[in-house]
């Protein structure tokens, strides 16, 4: 994947809305697959489309929307925290919905911060970003978390993709590789100045069905401007006149429209975070830990 242009860079482009897809996909997938009366099969594939097709549907379908903004000196990160879980009976009459809210702004030490959208856990592999990245905030300082983060995570993130591309007989390499897999934001303060850095993170795959992970970087300050905001999970059209009364409600406003849009899968409550070379301020925590 080609390095982002400078074009690209003021407004930090984003190039998937997963608001979307991953929901989106998973219901296509099991669509493909689905037991079909009409069809001339062996009881054991009408069995295994069944069973797969009530896996696929029950899968998480976790959607994100994070904004981070960037203002000479100060970083303002904010986040909702719904997550939600759909339940679709094989007969496709039944349908229950799991609702829980969960901290999306995870504190991996103190004045140090991350945030995740897309693949960020797999329970199948044991796979899970978060764990791997308060890891290594353990040992490492600030900017040292996303350079070790990229090399260790890509051999268990290709693990979480195999796993799922054989839980749904191909489905997600079939409509997802090429594509984002992976968003990561660490953010925070040190040596008296603020810092965001993201990693992310595309799988493909040969034709062996052999998964690879390519990644791309960027470091702020050094490749963005001092002035700019970063969307992950979902990409709104944020008009200019939403900064108008001050960069804190600007990133209020921002979660309130995606919440408004999307609010099947995004919701509250929000948490918003502001950090500075003085320090760290939760300017509404939700259910984020102040500690």
């Amino acid at each position: 994947m080609p390095a982002l242009s400078k074009k690209m860079e003021p407004m930090f482009a984003v190039v998937a809305n997963v608001n979307i897809g991953m929901c989106e996909i998973r219901k296509l997938i099991a669509f493909i697959i689905r037991p079909r009366p009409s069809q001339r099969t062996a009881v054991y594939t009408h069995v295994m489309r069944i069973t797969v097709t009530a896996f696929v549907l029950s899968l998480p379908c976790t959607a994100t929307y994070i904004i981070v903004r960037r203002d000479y000196g100060q970083i303002i990160v904010g986040a909702d925290s719904k997550v939600i879980r759909e339940i679709t009976h094989s007969n496709g009459k039944k349908k229950e919905v799991i609702e829980r809210t969960e901290c999306k702004i995870k504190t991996l030490q103190p004045d140090l911060f991350a945030a995740a959208a897309a693949l960020a856990r797999e329970p199948f592999s044991n796979y899970d970003a978060f764990i791997m990245l308060k890891k290594i905030a353990s040992s490492r300082i600030g900017r040292d978390v996303i350079p070790v983060f990229v090399e260790s995570v890509k051999a268990p993130l290709a693990k979480a993709v195999e796993v799922i591309d054989q839980r749904t007989l191909g489905g997600f390499q079939s409509k997802y590789f090429g594509g984002l897999v992976l968003e990561v934001e660490v953010f925070g303060r040190i040596s008296n100045s603020v810092f965001a850095d993201r990693a992310r993170f595309f799988a493909s795959s040969d034709a062996r069905h052999h998964i690879s992970i390519k990644s791309e970087i960027l470091r702020c300050p050094g490749d963005c401007p001092d002035v700019g905001f970063l969307q992950m999970g979902g990409e709104e059209v944020l008009l200019p006149s939403i900064w108008s009364n001050g960069q804190i409600e600007g990133v209020r406003r921002a979660l309130a429209q995606s919440i408004k849009g999307h609010s099947k899968i995004v919701g509250p409550p929000i948490s918003i975070i502001k950090i500075t070379p003085e320090r760290s301020e939760w300017i509404e925590p939700g259910i984020c830990s102040q500690k």
